[in-house]
């Protein structure tokens, strides 16, 4: 996690805005097998995770649409939105980006820091930087949408068996849409996945069989979680 800033599960923790950065042609590379529902896209690569609390969605969403011409031209295009599935103040905004400098540059401006505050942003902003390794073959028709992050002990090696599990049973209760593995701690996974309900996802953190299962592939930490609503780009 990154250096200045520490999240626990489930706390009231801010808003989201992923950025990944983006070639100019959209690319991928199959997994190794037929039954693992993931590919590698190409046109994702480093991502960022931005994170604060507004005072209310509907006026930042409407400042975040405004100044959509002045993200491109800082090579930054939208994605996905998402607000907070039980707390209002909370949004996620998935992006892509022509490169991390830039991205850096932009994120980091006093400009930006302005009209964010404008907006109706609150505290302090959080930056999680990322490397985007698979992508959901097929989008996900469940309504709970989960940011989650967690340590392993070599990132290597939990690929290996996060993937050799699909493989087993490609069949699960929840759909896994990207993979990612910090650049500040390689050993960080982060992952978006969607579920029913965050009934479903207590439920699954609290299941005995699941917490094997991670501890078999090597993580080593509780996952903080956030939950999360897709809107409206």
């Amino acid at each position: 996690m990154p250096s200045q800033y520490r999240l626990y599960a489930l706390v009231p923790v801010l808003a989201l805005l992923i950025s990944c950065t983006s070639n100019n042609e959209e690319q991928s590379v199959e997994p190794k097998s037929a039954d693992v529902p993931f590919h590698k896209s190409t046109s994702l690569d480093s991502c960022l995770i931005i994170g604060h609390r507004v005072t209310d969605y509907d006026t930042w969403k409407a400042a975040y649409d405004l100044a959509e011409p002045v993200r491109k031209k800082h090579g930054i295009s939208t994605r996905m939105v998402m607000q907070g599935y039980e707390s209002q103040e909370l949004a996620m905004v998935f992006t892509k980006i022509s490169g991390v400098d830039r991205a850096k540059e932009y994120v980091t401006s006093e400009k930006l820091m302005k009209s964010m505050e404008i907006a109706g942003v609150q505290g302090e902003i959080d930056l999680y930087w990322l490397k985007h390794h698979l992508e959901a073959d097929n989008p996900s028709k469940r309504e709970c949408v989960v940011y989650m992050s967690f340590l392993v002990r070599d990132f290597a090696a939990w690929k290996e068996a996060f993937l050799g599990d699909y493989e087993e049973d490609p069949v699960k209760d929840f759909d896994v849409l990207h993979v990612f593995q910090s650049i500040e701690n390689e050993n960080e996974v982060s992952m978006i996945f969607a579920a029913d309900s965050p009934e479903f996802v207590e439920a699954m953190k609290a299941n005995t069989s699941f917490r094997m299962k991670m501890l078999a592939s090597g993580v080593v930490s509780y996952p903080t979680t956030f939950l999360l609503r897709e809107q409206a780009i």
